[in-house]
């Protein structure tokens, strides 16, 4: 068998990557504010065994929704951001009501470069998304959380595999 080998990777994990694993460890949901909650949701996925459930009540306004602690990442050598999304409940999201936004600190309130979520479309449908982010992602990214930056009221997001890309025109 042929390999190509790459002199470096492509793509670097973000967030809601993997499978849920077993007792011994393997993923844990994100971390929810007031009047969200985040789970796994073991029925509905796109890539491994369980995505990322986040559920949006409709007591909460606007602000950081969730956040999943990355570990230091640099990403600096990246400028795009790729990542499966759906809408199961709610309005429908439209180009920027939501956010995704890399944090320098574990508990995603210090953002250091948001990618806003472009319109959804349709409810009880993935989508997956490339955002070009126009220049390099941040070097020092300890966290990404969701943020709600328009009310639109009760909505549920599944995310599954975040993932920083190369430049578009990267071999």
């Amino acid at each position: 068998n042929n390999v190509v080998v790459l002199a470096s990777s492509l793509t670097q994990n973000i967030a809601s990557t993997g499978n849920r694993g077993d007792a011994t460890g393997g993923r844990v949901a994100w971390t929810a504010s007031a009047n969200v909650t985040a789970t796994l949701s073991t029925t509905d996925y796109k890539q491994g065994d369980v995505s990322d459930s986040l559920d949006i009540a409709a007591a909460f306004t606007t602000g950081l929704a969730s956040f999943k602690a990355t570990g230091l990442l640099d990403l600096s050598t990246y400028r795009q951001v790729s990542f499966w999304i759906k809408q199961t409940a709610g309005t429908v999201a439209i180009a920027g009501d939501v956010s995704l936004r890399l944090c320098s600190d574990t508990i995603g309130a210090v953002s250091v470069q948001t990618i806003a979520i472009p319109a959804i479309g349709t409810l009880s449908q993935w989508t997956c998304f490339t955002v070009d982010t126009g220049g390099a992602l941040p070097a020092i990214v300890n966290s990404i959380a969701l943020y709600v930056d328009t009310d639109r009221g009760a909505q549920t997001f599944l995310l599954s595999n975040i993932i920083a890309g190369k430049d578009s025109t990267a071999a």
